[in-house]
């Protein structure tokens, strides 16, 4: 009897050993003591496979691995060692306070608010909602990031394919990628910097006054990427675009963690963010899974991945339909890609 179960998204997975992110959509109701098995369903193809990590020395005392061809008409025998496995659940409760949604929303509280669509809640509290409202609605489940810690370390590593570049580094060139710079970046106010490849840099991004930052034309539709280890503040009137073509962003992906607000760290960017967006950037999708984006007044976005938000007043956030299945690519003519970028409400 299955209890719940999920999609391994094959998008997430590469050629290198990395946990990959599965989540139930309904989680099971599990009961202490009782034995339950996790199983891993795949079509049989000699030249199509999964890898699954295996530890030889069996270090989980408490279960054992079974493998069958055919799991219904086959039978089930023992392996050797135990499979590579984490199972956890996610922590706190979900909420949207003092945002304008001019769709549907869905948290477990729902504060100060303002809802145009229907409203998904457990608590809610001096809010409106122009359309239906669902108290005692179920928590929103977990829902997994479009990308892997693989599907980054590929692209790391195709950065440093095309070298790498010792220290901070302010960009004069119009042309960069696949490259990789040990420092901080930024960029000459007023210049273009056009993204070949994958540019990878281990310190912070604050490009300069007015500066354009642009995938290369080549790329179609094909969206091109930029990722730090650091913060980025963009506060300086910066413009980014795609490759012209209207399926095309921009990505700006940050790694750091534990910027999330409050009290300020020195290596975090401003009001402890890791991406801290002043001016409009409605080519670019932000991603930092770890940590804070902070959007300040009057900034209009088209894209979002975050572990928490903080918009101030008239702060937008406008998802642009294309977004709903992009492609990205490590550089000019081909290389790693990712497809099927969803959003999820």
């Amino acid at each position: 009897t299955s209890l719940a179960d999920g999609v391994l998204d094959k998008d997430l997975v590469g050629a290198g050993y990395a946990w990959i992110d599965v989540s139930f959509p309904t989680p099971a109701t599990l009961t202490a003591s009782q034995t339950y098995w996790i199983v891993f369903d795949a079509a049989r193809n000699s030249n199509h496979y999964w890898i699954w990590c295996r530890d030889n020395s069996g270090g989980y005392d408490d279960g054992v691995v079974k493998y069958s061809e055919d799991w219904d008409d086959d039978p089930w025998g023992d392996v050797v060692g135990d499979m590579t496995f984490k199972t956890y659940l996610g922590e706190g409760f979900s909420e949207i306070s003092k945002v304008h949604v001019q769709g549907t929303a869905k948290a477990n509280t729902i504060v100060n608010s303002t809802v145009d669509g229907d409203a998904y809640y457990q608590t809610l509290i001096s809010t409106t909602v122009v359309g239906t409202s669902y108290p005692g609605s179920p928590n929103p489940p977990y829902v997994p990031l479009p990308l892997s810690d693989e599907n980054i370390a590929s692209w790391k590593s195709d950065a440093e394919a095309g070298g790498t570049i010792i220290g901070d580094y302010l960009s004069t060139t119009t042309v960069m990628g696949p490259i990789k710079i040990d420092g901080n970046f930024s960029i000459v106010g007023g210049d273009t910097l056009t993204v070949r490849g994958v540019i990878y840099i281990t310190g912070n991004i604050e490009p300069g006054n007015n500066a354009v930052i642009q995938c290369d034309p080549l790329f179609g539709e094909q969206s091109c990427v930029i990722i730090t280890d650091g913060y980025v503040d963009i506060s300086n009137n910066v413009i980014f675009s795609g490759s012209g073509d209207p399926k095309s962003y921009l990505m700006i992906l940050t790694t750091i963690e534990n910027c999330l607000g409050g009290v300020q760290t020195p290596s975090c960017g401003p009001e402890n963010s890791a991406v801290y967006i002043k001016n409009n950037a409605t080519g670019a999708i932000f991603y930092a899974s770890d940590s804070l984006v902070h959007i300040s007044n009057g900034v209009n976005v088209t894209s979002i991945v975050g572990y928490k938000f903080r918009l101030d007043n008239v702060a937008t956030v406008t998802y642009d339909s294309d977004i709903s299945d992009l492609i990205f690519s490590s550089g000019v003519g081909g290389g790693w890609r990712m497809h099927e970028w969803e959003e999820v409400e």
